[in-house]
């Protein structure tokens, strides 16, 4: 993520016409940030709930920023995986993109969110859910009409 090498190349700032400097101070600028910056999220991931927080909300806030730390850190996207159903109906989202997606639709739909990742066929296009659709069929719908 922030990721910035140092070359041994000669650099000329084309502003000032100085050579040398100017992607090493980068460097290092870039390296005090991060450094702040993964302060910051690391102590927001241990910060306790002010009087009344919910346990719930708090806990989840720990774990989110837990994660930001660790993408920062490691510079790997979270990985989550969610069974919706029997053997083939697994939920992984890889990225933060479809991390943010997945929390938005549980926490919108609530209880209704596993029936939804079930049936709802926009959920899985977006989330490029498979799933077996016998699976779900009551015995009656799966028997052939005579």
């Amino acid at each position: 993520m922030f990721d910035v090498s140092s070359s041994d190349e000669a650099d000329v700032d084309s502003y000032t016409g100085e050579a040398g400097g100017s992607k090493h101070q980068l460097f290092l600028n870039m390296q005090a940030l991060k450094a702040k910056l993964s302060g910051l999220v690391y102590s927001l991931s241990m910060e306790a709930g002010g009087r009344g927080a919910d346990k719930k909300n708090l806990n989840d806030q720990r774990d989110l920023f837990q994660r930001i730390s660790d993408f920062i850190k490691s510079g790997e996207c979270p990985e989550e995986s969610l069974r919706i159903s029997g053997k083939n109906g697994i939920l992984r989202v890889t990225s933060w993109r479809e991390s943010i997606q997945l929390n938005y639709m549980r926490r919108f739909l609530g209880r209704g969110f596993l029936k939804h990742s079930q049936d709802n066929d926009l959920l899985h296009e977006v989330f490029d859910i498979k799933i077996d659709r016998t699976e779900n069929m009551s015995a009656t719908e799966k028997s052939p009409v005579r």
